[in-house]
């Protein structure tokens, strides 16, 4: 646990300078938060995007003011590290009615263990 406590800092911390914004160490901790939460809580038949859902969770968490615009940064930065990712849902095993990236999720199991706190 202490590696990936190691790892997930020094990736935030590193990647936190490609942000112009000094909240973006806030931003990145409560959006490793906000994935989990969305994952933990969402239910069938919510219209909510994933970017959505972490946006309102990560706004009520920092206190400081923060755009929608700040979150999708740093959940793209996240999508195209390897963090997390996105999964589609064919309503009802239809594949003709897809919805786009409907559950985000993180791609590594240690991770995810990690910020849950186990």
């Amino acid at each position: 646990m202490d590696v990936l406590e190691n790892l997930i800092q020094t990736f935030t911390a590193e990647s936190s300078r490609f942000f112009s914004n000094s909240t973006a160490l806030s931003i990145f901790n409560e959006t490793y938060k906000a994935v989990m939460v969305q994952i933990l809580e969402e239910k069938k038949g919510t219209g909510k995007n994933p970017i959505e859902r972490v946006t309102d969770f990560v706004k009520e968490s920092v206190k400081e003011p923060v755009s929608r615009n700040e979150v999708r940064a740093v959940s793209s930065w996240l999508l195209y590290s390897g963090i997390i990712g996105y999964c589609d849902l064919y309503n009802n095993g239809d594949v003709t009615d897809v919805v786009s990236n409907r559950r985000a999720y993180f791609m590594d199991n240690g991770i995810a263990n990690h910020i849950t706190g186990y």
